[in-house]
């Protein structure tokens, strides 16, 4: 349950909710709790202030937040922005990490659980569990209902937190996506369908396009259904399949014969980086001809039908 103030001696009434702000039980002083992070897992990296974090520990944080929630099919370098930013913070169990927010105050920070639990609670009450790889706060993972419910430690060990203002959060998507797009035209104007194109043009083209990272497994297309759109595959691998039906005939014994229907999957062949997808359906009117899954994680660049003349 949450732990609630009692208030001063003159009876003023209770006092604000305790929030943890102190350093972890395991250190004695800052200095120390920089020199360990820098040397354990990918949640203590955050302790160290985001200018003194090397490639390879952002890459590292990078890394466990591809295994969250909210960030599911982020690309590495979106994941990457994100981990520059966030900061690291542990509560014991029992410890307020937010108090109850009301009067239509909203979440100013994300927070992701990285290891133990956390309970929301309205009026003293759990009404949902947060564990690793579950966020709250800004940005909103959780039934909206809950999205002003205390936050309470409830781990055996407490909960460890890695934290990211919303105003961090939102300029490390937007510094991501400018160097993305321009990744992209570099992309662009390294392709042999887009030789002679300027600079302007292609700046245009990928206005248009919707950048998109696939898990593998992932139906980027499907047979028989209407070409809405075409896809330049910028990373990864995919293949293209179908479905083909056949009638076979069988035998049981001599006396005993007839026919049964067959569904085959055949591969028709596979997309490499650069290659791509969907133009021939598009550009002729008719319905796709196979289906088109990821066999990795791939990055894609999709066009839509609207912007193909």
């Amino acid at each position: 349950m949450p732990r609630r103030g009692h208030g001063d001696a003159s009876g003023a009434g209770p006092a604000e909710l305790p929030i943890h702000t102190g350093l972890p039980s395991w250190v004695s002083s800052r200095a120390e709790f920089r020199k360990v992070a820098r040397q354990s897992h990918p949640a203590r990296l955050c302790a160290v202030p985001s200018e003194e974090r090397t490639p390879d520990a952002v890459s590292r944080i990078a890394q466990w937040l591809a295994g969250v929630e909210l960030l599911a099919g982020s690309s590495e370098a979106k994941l990457e922005a994100i981990a520059a930013v966030v900061r690291y913070r542990a509560a014991s169990r029992g410890e307020i990490v937010r108090p109850e927010l009301r009067d239509g105050r909203e979440p100013a920070e994300l927070c992701i659980v990285y290891s133990g639990q956390v309970a929301l609670c309205v009026k003293g009450r759990p009404m949902a569990y947060l564990e690793a790889g579950q966020s709250f706060g800004a940005i909103e993972s959780v039934r909206s209902e809950l999205s002003g419910a205390a936050v309470v430690s409830t781990g055996r060990d407490g909960v460890e937190l890695l934290i990211v203002s919303q105003a961090d959060f939102d300029g490390a998507v937007s510094r991501f996506r400018a160097a993305e797009a321009w990744e992209d035209v570099g992309f662009l104007q390294a392709h042999p369908l887009f030789v002679g194109w300027g600079r302007s043009e292609l700046l245009r083209l990928r206005a248009a396009m919707r950048h998109r990272v696939l898990p593998p497994g992932e139906l980027v297309c499907r047979q028989g259904e209407e070409a809405r759109a075409l896809w330049l595959v910028k990373r990864g691998l995919c293949e293209a399949q179908r479905n083909r039906t056949e009638r076979m005939q069988f035998h049981r014994g001599a006396a005993e014969a007839g026919t049964k229907t067959v569904t085959r999957r055949l591969l028709l062949g596979r997309i490499l980086p650069g290659g791509l997808i969907g133009e021939g359906a598009l550009i002729r009117g008719v319905p796709r001809f196979a289906d088109v899954v990821t066999v990795s994680v791939t990055e894609l660049l999709e066009l839509p039908a609207t912007c193909v003349s």
